[in-house]
């Protein structure tokens, strides 16, 4: 499941993960999440933007909000948000997409 948000100058919502993530230290990352038992869509797309934009975001989840221009995302970003970031600068709205592992902020 995943959440983006486009403004009117084209950014897409983004968290800067703190060094202490499990799976994207320091790294960009689109708002997103998964499913939870007996979720729907809706309510699981608010319950991660709560989580992790900040609006009323639990305290140290991220170390920030970043609004990343798609057709050209900084290069900390995660690999599968450049992969999402992609397929949304494409057109390609609905593309099933593998996260690769990472270990310590480099692509396993």
């Amino acid at each position: 499941m995943l959440l983006l948000q486009r403004p009117s100058d084209g950014r897409i919502l983004t968290v800067r993960h703190q060094p202490s993530s499990s799976h994207a230290p320091n790294l960009i990352t689109v708002v997103g999440g998964h499913l939870e038992a007996g979720e729907f869509a809706q309510e699981a797309a608010r319950r991660e933007l709560l989580e992790e934009t900040g609006v009323t975001a639990a305290p140290g989840t991220h170390r920030g909000l970043v609004w990343v221009d798609p057709g050209h995302p900084p290069a900390d970003c995660h690999p599968y948000t450049r992969a999402v970031l992609d397929n949304f600068v494409a057109g390609n709205l609905y593309v099933e997409i593998t996260a690769p592992g990472i270990k310590g902020g480099e692509v396993a």
